[in-house]
Formats: C-alpha cells, structure tokens, sequence
C-alpha cells in the first residue's frame, strides 16, 4: 500500500510540475503579445483606433437586442 502511495503521490508532482510549466509558457506568451501589440498600436494609432470602433461597432450590432 505505501508502495501505491508513494507510485501516486510521485505522478500527482510529476502533473503538477508539468502545469505549471504549462502555465509559465502561457504566461510567456501572453506577455510577449502584449508587448507586440502595445507596439503595433504605438506605430499606427489611427490605424489601430479604426479597428477599434470596427470590432466595437461590429460587437454592439451582434449583441444588440430585439
């Protein structure tokens, strides 16, 4: 029984580890696309804006009830 307990409890800390690599990596990620696009609107502004009220414009016609 210790044996089984011990075969568990060392997969439980392998699953964890890889998690938390896991989350790391999306955590690397999503701050490296931050950056890309904090610069990409600094560059286009307008361009950056228009999108902006595209996407909203777009968003409230979608949700816009009845």
């Amino acid at each position: 029984m210790i044996n089984s307990t011990d075969e568990l409890r060392g997969a439980l800390d392998n699953i964890r580890a890889e998690v938390e690599e896991g989350v790391s990596a999306a955590q690397d990620a999503t701050k490296e696309l931050s950056r890309d696009l904090v610069a990409t609107v600094r560059q286009n502004p307008v361009t950056s804006l228009a999108v902006a009220v595209a996407i909203g414009f777009t968003l409230g016609l979608i949700t816009r009830r009845g």
